[in-house]
């Protein structure tokens, strides 16, 4: 019997590649760009820049999916507290879930497509393709604000009888 070292060949050189490639299903999994996985290599600041409004877009739905999940957790231990006798019927169990603002740091690109949206939206108004509140809902819906338009529509309409100093 011979015993001898033997030298692995694993390559260890190349598992960068491996590596990036695992990074590359994460990203992908979590919808994320690469660069926002740390890594600046494969990217620039032209690419980051572009695919900054889609992702943020994509994490206020996110908050959107998590502020309706929580409201119906909620609402369902308000409901079974008031059956059980825990809570009171009289109690107020009106809440609001607030989340915190993502920041958008390029204000320009989001008041140019704010700007593009009214103007298109203005258009389909003057066809007759879309009501008021339609308009009024994608507009609100597009700025990340949950509205409910006809109290707006209220709103505005008492702002207009109210006399203006």
């Amino acid at each position: 019997e011979t015993w001898s070292a033997i030298k692995p060949e694993i390559n260890a050189g190349e598992a960068a590649e491996d590596g990036r490639a695992i990074k590359l299903m994460i990203a992908v999994g979590a919808q994320l760009p690469e660069h926002y996985l740390a890594d600046g290599s494969y990217g620039n600041r032209a690419t980051a820049a572009e695919m900054g409004l889609p992702t943020l877009l994509k994490f206020q739905r996110r908050q959107y999916v998590m502020r309706a999940m929580l409201r119906s957790i909620l609402d369902r231990v308000l409901q079974e507290a008031c059956r059980a006798g825990r809570l009171s019927p009289e109690v107020d169990r009106h809440y609001d879930i607030i989340f915190p603002e993502i920041e958008v740091t390029n204000h320009a690109t989001l008041a140019s497509a704010v700007q593009m949206l009214v103007s298109a939206l203005s258009a389909a108004k003057g066809q007759g393709w879309i009501s008021d509140e339609t308009a009024m809902r994608l507009i609100f819906q597009f700025a990340g604000e949950e509205i409910d338009v006809h109290e707006e529509r209220k709103r505005i309409s008492q702002q207009s009888d109210q006399p203006k100093p």
